[in-house]
């Protein structure tokens, strides 16, 4: 789990000025991913965070792909 959280993190990273003109709150989702990452967080516990944020993060995605296409 912790793989797939760095790739969606690197992926935020890579398309950063817009995703947050468009999401502000993808701050806040970015400070609770470095949050997990700093402090070692079990799967389990990214797994549960992954589940309450799965809106949010699903949303993300879908605006980042939209928008690397060109």
């Amino acid at each position: 789990m912790k793989k797939e959280i760095i790739e969606f993190l690197n992926s935020i990273n890579e398309h950063n000025d817009y995703i947050v003109k468009r999401y502000p709150t993808v701050n806040l989702i970015l400070d609770q991913i470095d949050i997990l990452l700093i402090n070692n967080a079990s799967d389990e516990m990214i797994l549960n965070w992954y589940k309450s944020n799965y809106s949010a993060i699903e949303i993300i995605k879908e605006y980042i792909e939209r928008n690397s296409k060109g």
